[in-house]
């Protein structure tokens, strides 16, 4: 199983201890694969430094741990599926890269079946 994180999720599973650890545990563990692109890791790292004090140093290990464990998926369009906020078309597209597999996309999209 493939599975898509929203950075909300990230944030939450790196600094704290909840389900959205369980979650990027799993992945770990190699119960379903992450999958993720830069530009994702580009806003978690902002997010990391400007809103919850990590130094860069800081941001850059926890992404590049979450890069060991994720497939990495090339954007190459983003289509407005998100009419609230734009930015989340990155994770609406990264759901559709693989046929039916659950996406976790945070608050836009409850887990969910994708199927193209």
């Amino acid at each position: 199983m493939r599975a898509v994180l929203d950075t909300n999720v990230l944030i939450s599973g790196l600094l704290w201890r909840g389900n959205a650890y369980q979650c990027i545990q799993a992945a770990e563990a190699g119960l379903y694969q992450l999958v993720a692109a830069d530009e994702i890791f580009t806003e978690l790292f902002e997010k990391l430094v400007e809103k919850f004090g990590n130094t860069q140093e800081e941001a850059q290990v926890s992404i590049e741990g979450l890069r060991k464990i994720s497939i990495l998926v090339s954007l190459v369009s983003q289509s407005g599926w998100v009419r609230d906020d734009p930015d989340d078309d990155k994770f609406v597209h990264l759901a559709n890269f693989s046929i039916g597999f659950r996406a976790f996309v945070g608050r836009f999209m409850s887990t969910t079946n994708v199927d193209r």
